[in-house]
């Protein structure tokens, strides 16, 4: 049986599809967004292309009715990053047992990413928990694992400026994000951070939350031997440019958990959750879990689930059911009834 998430994405992208389909018959218009895509070091980002031979170009493009400069402003905020930085320091485990350098944790990610970069699917000190989302093609796109010897998680997002322009060729969920929300996979994994210390701050006044809900403690990094990738925006006389890594992880507590989990009332509490902050999070099955120890339910994925997916306006579903048909609903309307002013407006929000 198709999953939801999955339906979700291809009902989009059928409708996309149809969209474009009727760009190609029509004169170029300037007021359709347009990202040119660049690296600050070419001599890197060869390294990563798998035939540098054929490749000659520098600059990459991407123009599309759906590109939305909010995700790609919003999306990556240097302050930030290095506020939260993984420190070199000593870091304690999240069960009290063990202590780990920091700098060791950073030592071994490095080592991942040369692993990545040689075209390996099994890697030294990590096992891979979810690689859906990345193409081992073109080494770019999204994948998650944990550290063999280390209670730690790292998700790990590459891009290059040859990959970041074709949003279609990692997952249906990269696909659903940029129909839907304008936005560039390699982007979200930014808010993880930053949607975290939000979603506290909402949560923090309510006594059952305060006292019952937990986090998992999350770092951002980045490898000694990676660029940025420099992206200028277009659209009519609007003009943006922007600075970013273009290989970046979120190292994370790994959130050891009960062995028996009561499906049913994590997946109540996950929408609860999620109504409380306005979809700020996604409230899909396993977003919440107990952990084993302390009891406490911890909410483990903080990416800004409304920059991911376009969400301008709240939503009104207060169940699963009722927000999965909102989400659809807002998904064919954004695809098929809007008219070029409205898309043009919408794309040029920050």
């Amino acid at each position: 049986m198709i999953s939801k998430k999955i339906f979700i994405n291809f009902l989009v992208l059928f409708s996309a599809k149809i969209i474009e389909s009727r760009n190609l018959r029509r004169t170029p218009n300037p007021y359709v967004p347009e990202i040119t895509v660049s690296a600050s070091n070419n001599a890197i980002h060869k390294e990563w292309i798998l035939n540098p031979q054929g490749t000659t170009t520098k600059k990459y493009r991407l123009k599309s009715s759906f590109l939305r400069l909010r995700p790609i402003k919003q999306g990556f905020n240097e302050t930030v990053f290095k506020q939260h930085y993984m420190p070199e320091e000593s870091i304690t485990c999240r069960t009290g047992n063990g202590i780990v350098e920091g700098s060791t944790l950073s030592k071994i990610a490095n080592e991942l990413i040369e692993e990545i970069k040689a075209g390996k699917k099994d890697f030294t000190s990590f096992k891979v928990l979810k690689d859906s989302g990345f193409n081992y093609k073109t080494l770019s796109g999204l994948i998650v694992l944990k550290y063999k010897n280390y209670p730690f998680v790292i998700k790990v997002s590459i891009e290059h400026p040859h990959t970041m322009i074709d949003p279609f060729s990692k997952s249906y969920e990269a696909t659903g994000i940029f129909l839907m929300g304008g936005n560039l996979r390699h982007l979200s994994n930014f808010t993880r951070i930053t949607n975290l210390e939000h979603i506290k701050q909402l949560l923090c006044y309510n006594p059952f939350y305060l006292y019952n809900v937990d986090f998992p403690r999350k770092w951002y990094w980045k490898p000694e031997n990676g660029y940025n990738l420099e992206i200028n925006w277009r659209c009519g006389n609007q003009k943006e440019k922007i600075l970013l890594p273009s290989i970046y992880a979120v190292i994370s507590d790994f959130i050891i958990t009960e062995e028996n989990q009561p499906t049913h009332e994590l997946n109540r509490l996950s929408m609860k959750v999620a109504t409380d902050v306005g979809f700020l999070i996604d409230p899909h099955a396993g977003n919440i879990l107990i952990e084993k120890g302390s009891r406490k339910y911890v909410l483990l994925d903080t990416e800004d689930f409304r920059l991911m997916t376009g969400l301008d306006t709240p939503m009104n579903a207060k169940k699963y059911i009722g927000w999965y048909i909102e989400l659809v609903t807002r998904a064919i309307k954004n695809c098929l009834f809007k008219d070029k002013q409205e898309r043009m407006t919408q794309s040029m929000q920050i």
